[in-house]
């Protein structure tokens, strides 16, 4: 066994110096050796609407970010740090969940926007923020086409290119008196399931 390299004796600081070098087994060993944190962590938050896979998925990007940024010359231990980094992407999880309803509440009900497309945040250059953006974007796809029927969803899809009630009917084949009535059950439906999340 001369040369192999034995990871659990490694102190913390060890690892990430030959992280730092290209060893991904340092840095798996070191997220291996922090489970137990993301155990605790994650049994001490409930966040309504987010399973706990996406709380440990959460925690552990934490995790890794702190391995990538741990400064030794600027923090004290790398497990204090590593505990800070978990607790504050939960906490911006949180944050996130929160806030979510409330902006797809605000920019579905209104229906004033120029359309879905505004939902999925391409302009914002923060890779997380992004995300956040493209899940949320996706989950009201999901819940437009759970919620919505067929007619119901083409003129919403109408209504959010600029279309007028007049130009929807002529274009779907259909009474602006039927347009209008969709649009007034689009406004209800997704009222009501924004209130069910």
């Amino acid at each position: 066994m001369g040369g192999q390299i034995s990871w659990t004796e490694k102190s913390d600081q060890e690892l990430l110096a030959l992280y730092r070098k290209g060893s991904q087994e340092a840095c798996a060993c070191l997220l291996a050796r922090y489970v137990h944190l993301i155990n605790r962590r994650i049994a001490a938050v409930q966040i309504r609407g987010i399973e706990r896979d996406d709380l440990r998925q959460e925690a552990y990007m934490g995790l890794f970010g702190a391995v990538r940024s741990y400064d030794e010359a600027k923090n004290s231990s790398f497990g204090a740090y590593a505990s800070f980094c978990i607790a504050n992407s939960l906490k911006n999880l949180f944050a996130a969940a929160s806030t979510k309803k409330a902006d797809l509440y605000r920019k579905t009900i209104s229906l004033q926007e120029n359309g879905l497309e505004n939902l999925r945040g391409a302009e914002d250059t923060n890779p997380e923020a992004r995300m956040i953006a493209e899940e949320s974007y996706a989950g009201l796809k999901r819940l437009l086409s759970e919620v919505l029927t067929p007619l119901e969803q083409e003129v919403l899809r109408f209504y959010f290119s600029g279309c007028s009630y007049y130009e929807t009917a002529s274009r779907l084949q259909v009474s602006p008196k039927s347009v209008d009535n969709a649009l007034q059950r689009v406004r209800r439906k997704l009222k009501a399931a924004l209130n069910e999340l």
